[in-house]
């Protein structure tokens, strides 16, 4: 571009003009143009226009979106039409900073996807390494139960296996990618919490919580037991690990506030904990997202979203960190 320079150095005053009405130019034609400024000849103010004429730019090799760059309507022309011309230019900055966060957002997904992918490809090798040491346990457990127990050793068996037969399915279903041919079976929900809460009693104990369970209703519905179980220990785990002091199960009859006519149990499962950070809250259900830092993995939540998605419910988070108030609600409503 060094041509537009005069004798005495300076570029021409309709350079800017000229730049302007190249953008105008080259859209109608198969043709793309690249101008080549020397920034030892050009004027660091002269570029400075020039820079603002260019939706590209090209700079130590690098192509490059310029967030700089005006249309040609809003640089040229004098006072005349300047609202329209200021309206222009706050509606194209609003665009790049809406296809921006677009962007960023599009990045976010893809890096999660990616994760997932990795989950899976673990998940189906951990599934296919335990099932073996599984089995030998689940057949021990078998020839045990022949034993000749005491009524409190034999209810331990029956538990054992339980858990064995849960683990087994965890492994199966692969970190909740779920693909189970058997179909949905007629689930008492008050059953399902007391398996839960029966697998989580031991660590209750410990750590000197009170689990209290309120039923209100039948409680019955269409689903998959062994996976509820595992939503609603999630949830009492993660109570647990939040230093609860109590714990609080409801279960009534409800429905969907948004679709009054789907109505189905709604079960609460409440604590006195920590609580969730207001700036966290948001991100409690998406995957690897944990506030347990090196001790959490991220999964819980997420899996136990996907299970109640899988039975066409909700679940939703209310929290508070305050003083002397803090703690964490879940509600899940399950369609009967």
């Amino acid at each position: 571009m060094t041509w537009a320079l005069g004798p005495s150095g300076e570029a021409n005053g309709r350079l800017i003009e000229y730049e302007c009405k190249m953008n105008s130019f080259f859209p109608g034609y198969d043709i793309s143009g690249i101008c080549q400024y020397n920034r030892k000849r050009f004027r660091p103010e002269t570029l400075m226009h020039v820079i603002r004429t260019h939706p590209l730019l090209i700079f130590k090799g690098q192509v490059c979106e310029n967030p700089y760059y005006l249309p040609p309507e809003i640089v040229q022309g004098g006072t005349d039409g300047l609202d329209d011309r200021v309206q222009k230019l706050l509606e194209s900055m609003s665009e790049t900073e809406r296809l921006r966060g677009q962007l960023i957002a599009e990045m976010e997904t893809l890096r999660r996807s990616q994760k997932l992918a990795a989950a899976g490809r673990m998940a189906a090798t951990i599934a296919h390494e335990i099932s073996n040491p599984l089995e030998t346990a689940a057949n021990l457990c078998d020839l045990l139960s022949e034993e000749n127990l005491s009524p409190e050793g034999r209810g331990y068996v029956e538990t054992m296996a339980k858990e064995l037969e849960r683990v087994s399915q965890i492994a199966q279903q692969s970190l909740g990618f779920y693909r189970v041919d058997a179909p949905a079976a007629q689930v008492d929900v008050r059953r399902v919490i007391k398996d839960a809460t029966k697998s989580c009693a031991r660590q209750a104990k410990s750590n000197g919580t009170s689990i209290e369970v309120q039923h209100r209703g039948a409680g019955i519905m269409f689903g998959f037991p062994a996976e509820l179980c595992r939503v609603f220990a999630n949830l009492i785990a993660n109570s647990l690990e939040a230093g609860a002091s109590r714990i609080l199960i409801r279960t009534a009859e409800g429905r969907d506030w948004r679709r009054p006519w789907r109505r189905g149990v709604r079960i609460t499962i409440g604590d006195d904990g920590t609580g969730v950070p207001a700036a966290m809250a948001g991100k409690i259900f998406e995957p690897f997202f944990t506030t347990k830092e090196e001790k959490g993995k991220g999964l819980g939540l997420w899996v136990s979203k996907g299970i109640v998605q899988k039975h066409e419910g909700l679940i939703s988070m209310r929290t508070s960190t305050r003083s002397g108030r803090s703690g964490t609600v879940f509600s899940i409503l399950l369609p009967a």
